[in-house]
């Protein structure tokens, strides 16, 4: 009986610590699974990219009608995109024209990805606010959204005279790409005012479309693309800026050395500053085209491309000559240089590649940096100054 007791004992302290073994994890591993799986991209106009607005005030309702300004609507204005940017009460105005117009306003927002990812879209949810401003009357919008599964709008609210903020979520996936098109990604957001004088207005604040996918989707995005020299036969620094919503993973860097072909470099990770730096040496014959790209993985593997970037190489008219400041000194040719009076580089460097400079007891350089080449000389006579940071 004893040992019977002593192994119920037992089992039920295996059990116990199996609960709390299963809890913990469940309360630190499933929240931090979902953050992981989960991912959800904004459309809005602080970007511009695959979005537009437009705005009209036809005598008759065309939602999709969108491209002649002669017929009374067309794409906004650059303003009115500005004032659509966040939500700060500075609003993009839409007004009737003349008697019974349909004055309205149709954003389209095309979705990322959403042919390739369509399966992961878990829900929508659209927020739009502004109001209907009073002129000789009381102008009304109706707030709507296209579903494209029935070929029909949603009313989402109603805009009156006061300022209002109408949200709707569309949640499981059948339910919110009903309201993406299949084929282009776009989304449809579109406010009319029905039947009204002239005078009054449809004032717009802020839109966004919201889309959650179950996975990360979203590729790396690149800006600020620069190179820190064009001197040829040079060590040239090329640098890419990118951001992204989960992580990086790493790039490969292509280089086209002014003969027509890229050469791609092998693939390497990604540093935690966000940009991408490559030094390349660049051909020695000025007037080069140098050609180069970055290609970009997250950790989710979504991969992005730069432009192709290019520029042409320059030579020095006289490498024995000190250059102005903040520009780089580059001795080539063999020459046989003598600095005897006060050169400041500034933050430009001095590189002797094929020649020599000596400094002569009444000479004084400052430079950024300091680089000789094997087989190449560099002379400080006494009395001479060299200050090489």
């Amino acid at each position: 009986m004893e040992q019977d007791g002593a192994l119920e004992a037992a089992k039920m302290k295996v059990t116990i610590f199996l609960l709390i073994f299963i809890g913990i994890s469940l309360f630190y591993f499933i929240p931090l699974t979902s953050a992981l799986q989960s991912n959800i991209i904004p459309y809005n106009f602080t970007n511009l990219s695959d979005r537009n607005a437009y705005s009209g005030y036809p005598s008759a309702s065309q939602p999709f009608n969108g491209t002649s300004v002669a017929n009374n609507y067309g794409n906004t204005s650059a303003a009115n995109y500005t004032n659509l940017q966040t939500r700060d009460a500075v609003f993009a105005n839409q007004s009737s024209h003349g008697s019974a117009d349909e004055p309205f306003w149709r954003f389209n927002f095309t979705v990322k990805d959403a042919q390739n990812h369509r399966a992961n879209i878990q829900w929508l949810t659209v927020n739009v606010t502004g109001k209907g401003r009073i002129g000789t009357g009381t102008e009304l919008g109706v707030v709507e959204i296209y579903n494209f599964s029935s070929d029909l709008f949603v009313t989402i609210g109603t805009f009156t005279a006061t300022n209002a903020n109408y949200s709707m979520n569309y949640t499981e996936n059948i339910n919110a790409t009903d309201f993406i098109q299949s084929s282009s990604g776009n989304v449809t957001v579109y406010i009319e005012g029905e039947n009204t004088d002239a005078g009054e207005l449809i004032v717009v604040d802020f839109v966004q479309v919201d889309i959650m996918y179950t996975s990360d989707v979203e590729p790396p995005q690149w800006s600020n693309n620069m190179t820190n020299s064009t001197l040829a036969g040079t060590t040239i620094n090329h640098s890419a800026n990118w951001t992204d919503d989960v992580g990086f993973s790493g790039y490969i860097f292509s280089f086209n050395n002014g003969n027509g072909t890229f050469y791609n470099d092998t693939w390497a990770p990604m540093t935690s500053d966000n940009w991408t730096n490559v030094s390349k040496v660049a051909n020695s014959t000025a007037g080069s085209i140098i050609n180069w790209t970055v290609y970009v993985n997250d950790s989710s593997n979504n991969w992005n491309v730069t432009g192709n970037f290019n520029y042409t190489t320059t030579g020095a008219a006289d490498s024995c000559s000190c250059p102005a400041e903040n520009s780089n000194w580059l001795i080539i040719n063999g020459d046989q240089c003598v600095l005897s009076t006060s050169c400041n580089l500034g933050t430009g460097r001095l590189r002797i590649m094929n020649g020599a400079l000596r400094i002569a007891n009444t000479g004084v350089l400052n430079s950024f940096g300091c680089f000789v080449n094997s087989g190449s000389s560099f002379f400080v006579i006494n009395g001479g100054k060299l200050i090489c940071r």
